[in-house]
């Protein structure tokens, strides 16, 4: 595992030879904790359950709200799956609960959690329509703020493919804050326009080592355990996020 501080370092690191005045480790820091909360997310969705776990089965009982609370404990519901005999576990999409008599009208099938602290936090979910069959959540069991000093929730393989998308994404505002300093306090613009070329190169560089580890991403994500279940691994990709209410 890799700690975000040494993520932070690698950054801060690949874009030596600058002039100090053009980085500022806050916006690194910020890079990372951006790409890599991404990353953990589309992980998080993914078909092959990375780092989320999935209850047992369960019945709802017709449009009444269903107590999950003894299904996942304190962690936090990602999304529910319905079972087709069809198509197997198919994602029915979550949205905000006071929605539901909408979707319901509507003939939308859609689900809401929520929770009830009125005895005891204890946690919900109601569907929009009569869900007949056999369903299952999944969540995530560790919901712990993320902090600096924590590590990656993503292997170390991965890391390098964290790095190269903060620098990537750092690059545009250092150009353009230089540029503007530059601008207002007289400075030399040869010397911005050279760096800015230094960049415009790590940039493109840094595209290209990009590819590889995306695909290094995309196995660990959806398709390492997707081999017991062929079929598993064409139902559900990051293209599906918005089934889930994002």
């Amino acid at each position: 595992m890799t700690q975000i501080a040494e993520l932070n370092s690698r950054v801060l690191f690949g874009l030596g030879g600058l002039p100090p005045e053009w980085i500022n480790l806050l916006d690194i820091h910020n890079a990372v904790v951006q790409q890599h909360s991404v990353l953990l997310n589309t992980a998080r969705v993914s078909d092959v359950n990375v780092l989320l776990s999935i209850t047992g089965e369960f019945s709802p009982s017709d449009y009444e709200p269903y107590d999950i609370t003894n299904l996942i404990g304190n962690g936090v519901p990602s999304f529910v799956e319905l079972y087709s005999s069809e198509f197997g576990w198919l994602p029915i999409r979550a949205i905000n609960v006071v929605n539901l008599p909408t979707a319901r009208i509507q003939n939308e099938e859609c689900c809401a959690f929520y929770g009830d602290e009125s005895n005891g936090l204890r946690q919900y979910v109601q569907f929009s329509f009569a869900a007949s069959e056999s369903c299952r959540i999944r969540y995530d069991k560790d919901s712990a703020p993320f902090q600096a000093e924590n590590y990656s929730a993503l292997p170390t393989h991965i890391a390098e493919y964290v790095v190269l998308l903060a620098q990537n994404s750092l690059i545009p505002k250092i150009k353009l804050r230089a540029m503007a300093n530059a601008k207002r306090s007289n400075l030399d613009l040869k010397k911005v326009q050279f760096y800015s070329s230094i960049l415009d190169g790590l940039y493109v560089q840094n595209l290209r080592e990009i590819e590889p580890l995306k695909r290094l991403f995309e196995v660990w994500a959806f398709r390492d355990k997707s081999s017991q279940n062929s079929a598993a691994a064409k139902r559900f990709t990051p293209a599906g996020r918005r089934l889930y209410g994002e």
